[in-house]
């Protein structure tokens, strides 16, 4: 099954991706192997909106398999990913296109450093920690992924 990436496009994909994260939260018996419910409404409504002003259409992406969203990558923080992946689509090569995705929109600028990125994964995932996002960067296998990026040309 071929999965759609696309961005972030309306208020109808802040309640989809809610109850996305509901479904993951049940498949993944509840461990916090993503956002909570909670935390998303959170973060849209409070961190989002009062502090850090990210068009969601810049900086939330979305993977799509017949309709139904299948893996979301979104910011904390400026420079802060996460990956809210369904079980049923966990592979390297989704983990590695949402790295990418993430390095090209979320990643940004320290005020004394290059440009870096934090991927946030939960110390009990270890298919995060197995796949090629941690071989990727150079084996650090921790809760905190993080990497200084090249200046943007």
């Amino acid at each position: 099954m071929s999965l759609l990436q696309r961005p972030y496009q309306n208020e109808e994909d802040f309640w989809r991706v809610r109850e996305f994260l509901r479904a993951v939260s049940l498949h993944n018996d509840r461990h916090d192997f993503s956002w909570s419910v909670l935390r998303w409404d959170y973060w849209r409504w409070h961190v989002n909106e009062n502090i850090f002003h990210l068009n969601l259409a810049e900086s939330v992406t979305l993977w799509e398999a017949d309709g139904q969203i299948a893996a979301v990558v979104n910011p904390d923080h400026p420079d802060e990913a996460f990956f809210q992946i369904h079980p049923a689509f966990r592979s390297e090569l989704s983990i590695s296109e949402m790295l990418t995705v993430a390095e090209q929109k979320i990643a940004g600028p320290n005020n004394s450093h290059p440009r870096k990125l934090t991927v946030w994964v939960n110390a009990a995932d270890d298919a995060m920690k197995a796949s090629n996002v941690t071989n990727r960067r150079n084996g650090i296998q921790n809760s905190q992924l993080t990497r200084r990026m090249p200046e943007r040309p």
